[in-house]
């Protein structure tokens, strides 16, 4: 996959090959789907290998082992990697919302009433934020902004799974995987919001048989990079957009339907309008405020609610919505690192620590607690230099800086033939990079 992880493998690959046949000329080819037509067009635009796009993903491995190596206690059985210490940190701190309350709230123009949606904190009580909904001053108009809703990336699946299908958050994350590789979707790990333009085709072909005349394609978001582009569902598959999804024959019938309103919703355009809260009106919780006041509108469209609504989602669905909130993880792993968090003991199921959760938090120091939890250190694998200064910089990011050092130094150490050394030990497996003793890199 056109991804960090891929690029390494890719780089890997070819690695082996080169061993086995130092004479092959070795070509990449990157296919944003499973099924003919993608995989075609992905052979006819195939290259030479560019190893430098493994870089990043290189330093990823090697500060994620570095920072193990340097805070987690594997003896003591405290193995807690970067994005499990972001998770901790965010729960602690009350980021990770389980419940999202919707209401309206009418206009002081007299209008359209503008319709409220917030993540409650641990904090908000259900009554209490009923009382603000339900006491909250008219809202000012505010900017006016002509609008598509973007298509789906990987993270807006997941959710959208659970809360349309009733799906947990691992079974979504697999079905998708499913349906991938049956070439039905595209690459569903994506973190992009917008199409190239085979995947604009397939929506405008997607809405001209369905009978959506709204839709216009030039107003759909576009990107460059075909491997990555926002899910859309890949060959024949032309599922009934007037059906709910939870009323489908079967669960991928349902799934394939959330996937294609979001292919139409990218080119059918609305005027929204944004709200402005009275002055000293602030609730104890963000909220975003909208209204619909023009353009064309799909006939699946949720209109205003009529009362306070609040939705209970999954611990999972939390934390995945708050990873992608905090820029923690990577699309590639957030469903599997909200699941092995909710199964490490660390939180109850209101994401409240438990004992053994303050024991694996207080083990840090705080500024790494909170370094953990930020984007800082994406940023600064991403950025621009080789191997060793992007780790340098990540793990300053982390405010980790002796992480380096010391996980160095486990190396030099264990400088020795990996299968000697895992027979020397009785070593755990671990499926994450970031949880992955030092010895690893051997």
């Amino acid at each position: 996959d056109g991804d960090q992880e891929g690029h390494v493998i890719a780089n890997d690959m070819a690695a082996m090959v080169a061993d086995v046949a130092p004479a092959a000329q070795i070509f990449r080819m990157v296919p944003s789907g499973l099924d003919p037509l993608s995989v075609g067009h992905a052979f006819n635009g195939a290259g030479l290998l560019d190893e430098q796009l493994a870089v990043p993903g290189q330093a990823r491995r090697i500060a994620d082992r570095c920072f193990a190596a340097a805070h987690a206690d594997h003896d003591a059985g405290r193995v807690v990697g970067r994005v499990q210490l972001g998770l901790l940190a965010l729960c602690e701190q009350g980021r990770v919302c389980r419940r999202v309350a919707t209401a309206p709230i009418a206009a002081v123009d007299g209008g359209v009433p503008f319709t409220a949606t917030a993540e409650l904190p641990p904090s908000v009580s259900v009554d209490q934020a009923k009382a603000w909904f339900e006491g909250a001053a008219p809202i000012a108009p505010g900017q006016l902004e002509d609008w598509c809703r973007p298509p789906m990336d990987g993270a807006d699946a997941l959710l959208a799974m659970e809360g349309e299908l009733g799906i947990s958050i691992d079974d979504a994350a697999r079905l998708l995987q499913e349906m991938y590789e049956a070439g039905r979707i595209s690459y569903p790990r994506t973190s992009a919001h917008g199409y190239t333009g085979m995947g604009v085709e397939d929506a405008e072909r997607l809405a001209r048989i369905r009978g959506i005349m709204s839709f216009q394609a030039y107003r759909v978001a576009r990107i460059e990079s075909e491997a990555h582009e926002s899910l859309r569902i890949t060959g024949d598959d032309l599922p009934d957009l007037m059906r709910p999804p939870r009323l489908a024959p079967r669960l991928v019938d349902g799934a394939l339907t959330v996937i294609a309103r979001r292919m139409v919703e990218s080119g059918v355009p609305m005027v929204r309008q944004t709200g402005v809260l009275a002055e000293g009106a602030a609730p104890p919780f963000d909220v975003h405020l909208e209204r619909k006041v023009g353009g064309a509108r799909v006939a699946w469209a949720m209109g205003a609610p009529e009362d306070v609504r609040i939705r209970e989602r999954s611990p999972e669905a939390a934390l995945v919505a708050a990873m992608v909130k905090a820029g923690v993880g990577r699309p590639s792993t957030v469903a599997r690192h909200a699941v092995r968090f909710m199964a490490s003991g660390w939180v109850d199921d209101q994401l409240t620590l438990t004992d053994a959760g303050h024991e694996a938090l207080e083990a840090f120091p705080p500024e790494i607690r909170e370094a953990a939890a930020s984007p800082a250190f994406e940023s600064a694998i991403a950025a621009s230099g080789g191997v060793i200064d992007r780790v340098d910089a990540a793990m300053a990011a982390l405010k980790s800086e002796d992480g380096v050092a010391q996980g160095m130094d486990a190396l030099s150490e264990l400088a020795f033939d990996e299968h000697e050394a895992a027979e020397a030990a009785d070593l755990p497996e671990f499926e994450d990079e970031e949880d992955a003793p030092a010895y690893r890199l051997v």
